[in-house]
């Protein structure tokens, strides 16, 4: 535990907390609740802060600079990429459910499609 009190252990834990987020938070399906609850349980509570609004703080940074970041680095490896032709399907195959079966979700659904096809 002296470890993460040190510069390097400190470093290490921020490193570990922000790849936690952008793994269970940005790519999987865990919410903040579950950050904070998943801290607790592993002890780092006496390291990190657990608070609802001190992860929000961590996931606002984090979203700021991958919005940076996005903004700086597509234009310069866009230039470089030649342009190609994509393709799209859409499942038409899944029923709908009862709740989304209006005609104006189906028109909606098949504009889509269209789009997507052409």
């Amino acid at each position: 535990m002296e470890f993460f009190d040190s510069g390097p252990g400190l470093a290490f834990l921020h490193c570990f907390v922000r790849a936690f987020h952008v793994g269970c938070v940005k790519i999987g399906a865990c919410g903040l609740r579950l950050v904070c609850l998943w801290l607790e349980m592993t002890g780092l509570h006496r390291f990190v802060g657990v608070s609802f609004g001190t992860q929000q703080q961590i996931k606002r940074g984090m979203e700021a600079a991958m919005v940076a970041y996005t903004r700086t680095e597509t234009p310069p490896m866009a230039q470089h990429m030649l342009p190609q032709e994509t393709s799209g399907t859409l499942d038409l195959t899944q029923p709908v459910s009862s709740a989304a079966t209006s005609s104006s979700v189906q028109v909606r659904m098949w504009k889509v499609a269209r789009v997507i096809l052409r």
